[in-house]
């Protein structure tokens, strides 16, 4: 079996991530004793002894070293990427370099700031995080587990579509976070390493877990971005990368609408534009394209359907426009496209309507 994700517990992360955590939770609940007790109650605020007390020594030494911004971005988070490197050279060059040119600091303040980090890098061998960190080890055996009980049906599903199996040219590593709070974080560490920090409160649903995994395993590493795209290229192709991976492979192993799951930062316009060209995608090579076409569209419109008016899926679904869709417009569109790559997918007119709206629909558009 081809290794596709390597799934890791690094308790520095851990920590960063508690600490990351914490600050956010508590800047987000300023002013607000509901949304501070219900963080208490989660065990996102004072998830630790040892993270309280630390917070509570060097709290104003992080807000004089500029280190929590005013909406709880805070320096912890943005050192995720690095936390498995604690005590290396290569740690201490990347660390230096954030504190010089993202935060600016002089290097009198910089030698200053080091006692602070050597502060926090010693919370990890605290009895408190390493009770944590065995938590979150079952945690990352249970993921791990479920991964490669369905790694074979869901590649295959997914190479299924491609019409191929594409070159892999780098690897996922997944950092396995506690999951008191919801984290989704990837970086590339260079051009071929991605890294994965993931957690999920209440993470019950292994399926998303296993749809987002996939995501990560093709996008960078089998398909990434190339130095040519635009941002909108690029907003496009990341849009068609949720559609092959978070969406289709959650409905593929739940039987359920690809609309239940939710992409990080998913951008409701631009899923709404390419979500009918996926479809046309997808069948490209079936004879019965027509019909899937439509079975997934009446599916999919069912659930919008069901969805509350004030519900946040609902504003992110409502630019879909369901009932304007033509399954055989979008079927005849790809019927000379079978072979068309990711790639090709991109050059695609999305904003040209006609090609996938029934006429009548098209008309009402421009007259309103």
């Amino acid at each position: 079996m081809e290794n596709y994700i390597k799934f890791t517990v690094d308790d520095n992360a851990i920590v960063e991530n508690l600490l990351n955590g914490e600050i956010m939770a508590r800047v987000k609940s300023r002013g607000d004793k509901q949304k501070r007790k219900l963080y208490k109650e989660h065990g996102i605020i004072n998830s630790t002894k040892a993270i309280k007390e630390f917070i509570k020594k060097h709290g104003k030494e992080m807000v004089s070293y500029n280190f929590i911004s005013d909406n709880g971005d805070n320096i912890f988070g943005e050192l995720l990427p690095i936390s498995n490197k604690i005590g290396t050279p290569e740690y201490e060059t990347s660390l230096n370099n954030r504190l010089r040119y993202l935060y600016s600091m002089p290097e009198d303040r910089i030698d200053e700031a080091r006692l602070f980090f050597q502060d926090m890098e010693r919370l990890s061998e605290d009895s408190d995080i390493q009770d944590i960190a065995g938590q979150t080890q079952k945690y990352k055996n249970s993921i791990e587990k479920s991964w490669k009980l369905h790694e074979s049906e869901i590649m295959t599903h997914i190479f299924s579509i491609l019409g191929e199996k594409p070159k892999k040219i780098g690897k996922v590593e997944a950092f396995i976070m506690y999951p008191n709070f919801d984290t989704h974080r990837s970086y590339q560490a260079n051009q071929d390493d991605t890294l994965l920090f993931y957690g999920k409160r209440n993470g019950k649903d292994s399926f998303k877990t296993l749809a987002h995994l996939a995501h990560q395993v093709v996008h960078q590493p089998m398909f990434p971005y190339k130095a040519s795209m635009t941002q909108n290229d690029k907003e496009r192709f990341h849009a068609f990368i949720k559609f092959l991976t978070d969406k289709e492979i959650y409905s593929f192993l739940s039987g359920k609408s690809p609309l239940e799951i939710t992409t990080v930062k998913e951008n409701p316009r631009i899923m709404g534009m390419v979500y009918p060209y996926w479809l046309g995608y997808k069948y490209r090579k079936d004879k019965n394209a027509k019909q899937r076409i439509a079975e997934e569209i009446s599916r999919d419109a069912a659930y919008f359907q069901g969805l509350k008016r004030s519900s946040k899926k609902y504003e992110l679904y409502k630019y879909y426009n369901f009932e304007k869709l033509s399954p055989f417009k979008i079927a005849e569109f790809f019927k000379d496209k079978k072979y068309m790559t990711p790639y090709d997918f991109v050059e695609i007119d999305f904003d040209n309507r006609s090609q996938v709206y029934d006429e009548t629909d098209i008309q009402e558009d421009i007259t309103l």
